[in-house]
């Protein structure tokens, strides 16, 4: 909670701050305006792509920061629900607001964080089938990123576990473990090895948390893993 009012504190103090690109925008017009008469076709073909440059940039500054801003309204709310309101409620209450940053800024980090934020509350709101599509397009959206596609693989492994869809939800963590750049590996042996359990295949759930005892001297889920190895 604290992480995102030190997010909305931050914007708010460059937005105080003088508007550098509308201050370039303003300078620019007011020298083409002043010098008009002198400068030839080239020359004012060359301002005019500088214009259209800033401008692009001035409009796409404008479009992350209005979908930022949003996307701290929303999660702000959905912070605000999680002591008195239910799961499904939640999510009848806050689901428009991710769709509306989702559909009118796609291409803004904004709207891509605003597509994992949302698939969550499905899931959270038992909606799996609606989570796993935006997991997917999310997936799309990250690709490229270890990180987050580590994150939406385990998101998918779990809304497959949670429709009892047991062997899609391994092959989910398995890609998870089989990427050699993984970064949430040990998560991924963790619920692997825990849904080979409830599938009976009691080897490959030791052999995964054997793996996360050998390899992962720091993981959370250490202790779990040896406890279950010893007893």
């Amino acid at each position: 909670m604290a992480r995102y009012n030190e997010v909305s504190l931050s914007r708010k103090k460059e937005l105080e701050e003088p508007d550098e690109v509308t201050e370039n925008l303003r300078k620019i017009f007011a020298f083409i305006l002043k010098y008009r008469v002198r400068i030839g076709i080239g020359v004012t073909v060359f301002f005019l792509l500088i214009i259209g440059a800033v401008t692009a940039q001035y409009f796409s500054y404008l479009s992350e920061n209005k979908a930022s801003t949003l996307l701290d309204q929303g999660i702000n709310k959905y912070n605000a629900m999680q002591k008195d309101k239910k799961p499904a409620e939640i999510c009848n209450l806050i689901e428009s607001d991710f769709k509306i940053i989702i559909t009118r800024y796609p291409d803004t980090v904004a709207g891509k964080f605003a597509m994992l934020q949302l698939a969550n509350v499905y899931y959270s709101a038992d909606k799996y089938n609606d989570a796993i599509a935006l997991y997917e397009k999310a997936m799309e959206s990250f690709d490229g990123s270890i990180l987050f596609e580590n994150f939406i693989q385990i998101g998918l492994g779990f809304c497959h576990e949670a429709k009892g869809e047991h062997k899609k939800a391994i092959a989910y963590f398995e890609k998870v473990i089989s990427n050699p750049d993984s970064l949430m590996k040990d998560q991924a042996l963790f619920n692997a090895g825990r849904i080979y359990g409830e599938t009976g295949e009691e080897g490959k759930r030791i052999e995964a948390y054997k793996k996360i005892v050998s390899d992962f001297n720091h993981s959370l889920y250490l202790d779990i893993a040896k406890e279950y190895i010893s007893g």
